[in-house]
């Protein structure tokens, strides 16, 4: 386990709020809030994080970069919105299952739906009011 740096509590504070994000979007939110830190540096401590299990890789197929969030969270699904990309954590209250019906061993289940999310849907329905 590597020591708790400052740039450590930064890179885990932006994930806090940002909730999901990429490596850039968490690079460009540090610069953003008068944080010093180098792309290289940034990739050490985002690796060295992953390592310790404080954050997460998010299997998201929504484009080209990797997306990161807090591990702190309980065993959960996401939802993507096709129109402005927001990632929305869900928890389904169903128990997951430990096997599957052909007898196989699930260890690691990451499911993702893809639709519009109630924000948007609601635009949509006040631009037609309009």
């Amino acid at each position: 386990m590597e020591r708790m740096t400052s740039q450590r509590k930064d890179i885990l504070e932006a994930l806090g709020y940002l909730g999901h994000a990429s490596f850039h979007t968490v690079f460009d939110y540090l610069i953003n809030n008068g944080k010093k830190i180098s792309l290289s540096t940034l990739y050490r401590n985002i690796s060295s994080l992953e390592d310790d299990k404080y954050i997460r890789k998010v299997d998201l197929i929504n484009g080209d970069e990797i997306m990161y969030e807090l591990t702190r969270l309980d065993e959960h699904e996401h939802f993507v919105c096709t129109k402005c990309g927001r990632v929305i954590d869900i928890f389904n209250k169903k128990k997951h299952r430990h096997y599957d019906d052909n007898g196989n061993l699930i260890e690691k289940t990451s499911i993702t739906y893809y639709g519009v999310c109630k924000d948007c849907l609601e635009k949509q329905k006040e631009e037609k009011e309009i």
